[in-house]
């Protein structure tokens, strides 16, 4: 049985970047060691969650979806993925119950 560790991330608002990658989250690299699960607290004006649900990027993913690297303050490395690339689910709990069944 493989180990899975998997972090959580709460995102408050992804980033446009462009045309072709809309909205991307960005990840620290030494989060990528573990899966990571994304939940984007983003809003409209109404109250609603924009992206509701939770979306999960696998560690074995990360090269496939990356689309830029960037360096911010303190000298941490960030990695954006696009949110339609990753796999979504109803719920943050929804998520880690399905990660935790890739573990058998």
């Amino acid at each position: 049985m493989s180990r899975r560790s998997v972090e959580l991330l709460r995102i408050k608002e992804p980033v446009w970047l462009g045309r072709k990658f809309r909205e991307c989250v960005g990840v620290a690299n030494f989060r990528l060691r573990k899966d990571v699960v994304v939940e984007v607290l983003f809003e409209d004006k109404f109250g609603n969650r924009v992206f509701p649900g939770a979306y999960v990027l696998l560690r074995e993913d990360v090269p496939k979806f990356r689309v830029r690297e960037q360096v911010v303050r303190g000298g941490v490395k960030l990695t954006w993925f696009p949110l339609a690339k990753l796999k979504h689910f109803e719920s943050v709990e929804e998520a880690v119950r399905w990660l935790e069944s890739l573990r058998s």
